[in-house]
């Protein structure tokens, strides 16, 4: 091969890394001497000071660890892609799977045997047999996975039609529904006894979907709600909640998207404008922690501040928190009308036929012998600046 440049430096990289992470581990030796035989091969002969220069530059630029055994007179790579027994692991699950078609499980299989050397290959050519297991014979289910977590990572609702297995030879399918389409915001996928289930909020609670059981399925233009949680605010310090503190209860419980909740902080945590504006949040949620109310932000008139460019206070979808026994940003006694209030407020036009007073005196009858009156009962939810103030 001719000299190319950087062409031929790059060629010479890619052909030493692939061999090295392939054959070179912890506990398996390369030799030099294989390494020259295999540029060799590619009519790259090379000294040894460039061979040296070449693992230099595979750890500046690819991050290869490699460590001389001067007893064994080779290289180990010190973190390889695979060791052996995790690509074994990996071929064993995905030929384990009933899920996978068989020609989708060999695919996958020589996909992986890339990243195993030549004593490691002949192990991973063998196709497990599970007892009791029938075999997929498409990979819809494999498909409507990958669908799914595009979906929730573009915050998306998905649709689909759902179908329960019957005895009826003739109709062993049966759906839900009388066949109805499903729209549902999904969260997270779960691996349980051999099946995928999808965790997904219907707008109205959380449910278990089995995937193999959802057929046309599509990822939806809707979008799932974006709340931000104000929980102080004054011309001094803004403070939200990230994943890990009550904000993002709330946002999951109801089908929303915490828009902080990158954030991996414990309990409250600072934020500005600047990360606000990124957010551009379509709902916004005031906690009794703070004195503020929605017409703050409409009229920006606290510090120097402006929230004018955002999503939630362009569309008037600021709210201040309820308050019954206490602030309701923290669960306790409240915490069942709050979650309805909350899920009603975040989408009302999915809880549009809840009486959100009638509901609150309900409860407060019901499990405290308490009966409030009608304007009792919607005061919870229009506490006034004083409620930021004590406790």
């Amino acid at each position: 091969m001719a000299n190319y440049g950087k062409y031929y430096i790059a060629v010479r990289l890619l052909l030493l890394k692939q061999y090295l992470e392939a054959n070179a581990g912890r506990s398996r030796i390369v030799k030099r001497r294989e390494l020259e035989q295999l540029l060799e091969e590619h009519d790259m002969k090379v000294e040894k000071k460039t061979l040296y220069a070449d693992f230099a530059a595979l750890g500046d630029i690819c991050g290869l660890q490699l460590d001389y055994d001067p007893h064994k007179k080779g290289y180990r790579l010190l973190n390889p892609p695979f060791e052996p027994y995790e690509l074994r692991l990996l071929v064993d699950s995905v030929q384990s799977s009933k899920f996978i078609t068989r020609e989708k499980a060999r695919e996958i299989t020589a996909k992986l045997k890339k990243f195993a050397g030549k004593d490691t290959v002949e192990s991973l050519n063998r196709e497990n047999h599970v007892a009791n297991r029938v075999r997929s014979m498409n990979d819809s289910v494999v498909k409507d996975a990958d669908r799914i977590h595009s979906a929730i990572a573009q915050n998306r609702k998905i649709s689909f039609r759902y179908f329960h297995y019957t005895p009826n030879k003739d109709n062993p399918k049966r759906y839900s529904k009388s066949g109805d389409v499903y729209v549902v915001s999904p969260y997270a996928l779960l691996w349980d006894n051999g099946n995928y289930y999808l965790y997904a909020y219907n707008g109205k609670q959380f449910r278990y979907y089995r995937v193999d059981r959802m057929k046309h399925m599509e990822i939806t233009e809707e979008e799932r709600e974006r709340v931000f949680f104000l929980f102080k605010y004054s011309d001094t310090e803004m403070q939200t909640s990230g994943e890990n503190f009550f904000g993002q209860f709330w946002a999951e419980a109801a089908g929303a998207v915490n828009v902080a909740e990158e954030i991996k902080t414990d309990n409250q945590v600072s934020v500005n404008m600047e990360q606000i504006y990124a957010w551009n949040p379509s709902t916004i949620f005031i906690s009794n922690f703070t004195a503020s109310q929605p017409e703050d932000l409409y009229t920006n008139a606290v510090g120097n501040y402006d929230w004018s460019a955002i999503q939630a206070v362009q569309e008037e979808k600021v709210f201040k928190m309820p308050l019954g026994m206490y602030r309701s940003y923290t669960p306790g006694v409240d915490t069942p009308v709050t979650l309805l209030w909350f899920a009603k407020t975040t989408y009302p036009e999915l809880f549009e036929d809840v009486d959100i007073v009638q509901e609150t005196k309900n409860y407060y009858k019901e499990v405290f012998g308490v009966e409030l009156t009608d304007a009792q009962a919607a005061s919870i939810f229009a506490p006034d600046a004083q409620a930021g103030l004590g406790f």
